[in-house]
């Protein structure tokens, strides 16, 4: 496979993964989505795109700007969209602890590469 393959693929892959994420705030409310993207540009300096790279500043961010339990809950909607949108199965001794967003987005860089 060629390298201009790879690179359309992982930009396929980005993006499933970033419409994924926008799915799992979009639970909220398009509004809300709009504020966390807002503030974490003004906090962190950082865009959207720049999510999957950085996901445990995201995950802090969500922390700091909803609390504990309220970003807990947006980072496993986050996180069930993208188990869906790429197939990702998980056995029932994983199910019962939540995946964080840093681990889901490592399983699909794994599979993305198989």
């Amino acid at each position: 496979m060629n390298q201009r393959y790879y690179s359309q693929m992982r930009t396929e892959v980005k993006n499933l993964i970033l419409q994924s994420i926008d799915d799992g705030i979009d639970t909220y409310g398009p509004s809300v989505k709009n504020v966390v993207y807002s503030q974490f540009r003004k906090w962190h300096q950082l865009v959207r795109e720049d999510i999957p790279s950085n996901a445990d500043t995201f995950s802090q961010f969500l922390k700091e700007f909803f609390g504990n339990a309220a970003a807990l809950h947006i980072e496993s909607q986050i996180v069930k969209r993208i188990h869906k949108a790429f197939n990702l199965e998980r056995d029932e001794m994983a199910r019962s602890s939540p995946m964080n967003l840093k681990e889901v987005l490592r399983e699909v860089r794994s599979k993305s590469q198989d």
